[in-house]
């Protein structure tokens, strides 16, 4: 069994400017691991619900979205193997959309608006898929399967599908409930090609709500995505979207919204150009459209033979609100000997609103409110790696410091205003050992932090988050734990704590030019209901068993 890069990959950071790249290697460690930025590689292949310490999945039932290093999801780009998964209402795409089954694994990028001029306060996440020809999955609670193809010319087409349960028993503040209409069921298509990729996605699902309160609701979704790049003489021309459709019924009630985002950018050697398009169509907001151009130049320098300097100025212009917002980073990248790096990026990262946080007429809770601005924040990442063939260490640190964060506060109604400080800072370390050729590898990834909202805790954010995975042969056993989380504003009360226990056996069978993968086992082995955000609980124990068909490399 291999599993001796995770975490590592070369990352070329002179390309990174739409799309992350990397190159996940198994087998070897590169020693030549210099990248000026705080960035990570992570797997799914040991478990469908993998704890990452710097990236906080709010997980509902059938909704889930990202938080990385404590900032909203709104502040972070979410990307599939390249295409911008936003959605302009909401300011993002929520995770649970991608079968989890369907996801490889992920790259996480701090602080990324500089290079792209989108939301990237906290930063991008990458969703990398799985490439094999066939999945199957199957469990106490869902039903998936993944069927690929793959063509000489290097054309990908893969199928996909998964289902969960229905309804599942939790135990809440000692009194048993059974949560219901928690139905979700998915399928859709992933096409990869030369020069770009689709990706088409439909679900049906219960509409969300805590502890199963709309319990007649239902919702129909579709998103497509797509990421196309061209060659022309001098330069590339990248054209990206992303549509979705979500129709939610409730009590008798429907409302319908549309979004669309649109990307084109023109790339030279270190110059590019582009603009983006965010539209809706909304029974609740009626048409709204903004848009807005970007330019950015990249420079970069070689200060000695072992430090090298990134400086990236990329300046967004918004119609709607008349204002540039500069997005600058300055990294540099250091090799002290053989393997041992070192990284520092100082950056200035934005938001914009969401056509939500605009635009939302005036009901019985809430209304938007067209007086926003953008968010702005101070990023500061730095770190130091360790490279060795049969190691890997990262010790990282951060701060990020946003001013004019928007929020929803209560007033007569709920409205959202331009008043936060919100400051998160913290430290960790991500590593991986595998000594030898035998059998045992060892992952641990821990996080300190601390979220503050105009110096008060910021809730659902923990000081402590750590995961630790060992492996003993075909025995693999993950640990996580999700310290306590502020539950309300202004208040001491706290979520409790989560301990989660993974177990799993795997077995890879060789056959011809193919290789049988066949996995077992049993997730949240203490069978807790726990909440990650208050009234949105998880189900408990999950037993598992899996197929995956793999090319042999």
């Amino acid at each position: 069994m291999q599993f001796l890069l995770l975490f590592i990959s070369i990352l070329p950071f002179f390309e990174i400017q739409d799309t992350i790249y990397s190159y996940a290697i198994s087998g070897r460690i590169y020693s030549n691991f210099q990248i000026p930025f705080n960035y990570a590689i992570k797997s799914f292949t040991f478990s469908n619900k993998p704890v990452f310490s710097n990236l906080l999945i709010f997980e509902g039932y059938n909704i889930s979205s990202p938080s990385i290093s404590g900032t909203s999801p709104e502040e972070n780009l979410l990307l599939f193997d390249g295409i911008p998964l936003i959605n302009p209402m909401l300011g993002y795409q929520e995770l649970s959309m991608i079968p989890k089954s369907f996801i490889e694994m992920l790259e996480i990028l701090h602080s990324s608006s500089p290079l792209n001029g989108l939301a990237g306060i906290g930063g991008a996440i990458n969703l990398i898929p799985s490439n094999e020809p066939l999945k199957l999955q199957f469990s106490s609670l869902r039903k998936a399967i993944n069927l690929g193809s793959v063509h000489n010319k290097g054309f990908t087409l893969t199928f996909f599908y998964e289902s969960f349960a229905d309804s599942f028993p939790i135990k809440y503040e000692d009194i048993d409930l059974w949560i219901k209409n928690t139905h979700d069921e998915k399928f859709g298509l992933f096409s990869k090609f030369q020069n770009g990729n689709i990706l088409f996605i439909k679900r049906k699902a219960g509409a969300p709500g805590p502890l199963g309160s709309l319990s007649k609701g239902e919702r129909y979704e579709f998103l497509m995505g797509t990421n196309f790049n061209f060659l022309l003489k001098n330069f590339n021309l990248e054209l990206s979207s992303t549509y979705t459709s979500q129709t939610y019924n409730s009590s008798g009630i429907s409302d319908l919204h549309k979004t669309l985002f649109l990307r084109g950018v023109i790339k030279g050697r270190n110059l590019e150009a582009g603009t983006h398009v965010y539209g809706a169509n909304s029974t609740k907001i009626g048409k709204r459209i903004i848009s807005e151009v970007f330019g950015k130049i990249l420079f970069t320098r070689k200060l000695n033979k072992n430090c090298e300097l990134l400086a990236t100025l990329n300046l967004n212009y918004n119609y709607t609100f008349k204002a540039i917002s500069p997005n600058i980073a300055i990294s540099l990248s250091n090799k002290i000997n053989y393997n041992l790096y070192n990284f520092l990026t100082i950056s200035l990262n934005h938001r914009n609103p969401t056509l939500n946080e605009l635009y939302w007429p005036e009901d019985n809770f809430a209304r938007g409110n067209p007086e926003l601005t953008p968010e702005s924040s101070l990023n500061l990442d730095a770190g130091l790696r360790k490279i060795t063939p049969n190691y890997y260490i990262n010790l990282y640190s951060f701060l990020k410091k946003i001013k004019d964060g928007i929020l929803w506060i209560q007033e007569d109604k709920y409205l959202p205003k331009n008043f936060a400080l919100l400051v998160h800072q913290g430290a960790g370390l991500e590593a991986v050992l595998k000594p030898g050729k035998g059998p045992f590898y060892v992952e641990f990834d821990l996080n300190l932090q601390k979220s503050r909202l105009n110096e008060t805790p910021f809730l659902y954010r923990p000081t402590l988050t750590l995961n630790s995975t060992i492996g003993v042969g075909i025995v693999n056993v993950e640990l996580s734990y999700i310290g306590k989380r502020p539950e309300r504003v202004n208040s001491p009360k706290m979520l409790p704590p989560i301990y989660l226990i993974n177990l799993s056996i795997s077995k890879n069978v060789v056959f011809g030019d193919k290789e049988l993968f066949v996995r077992g086992g049993t997730e949240n082995l203490l069978d807790i209901n726990y909440e990650i955000i208050r009234g949105f609980p998880n189900p408990g124990r999950e037993i598992f068993f899996e197929i995956t068909i793999k090319r042999r490399t």
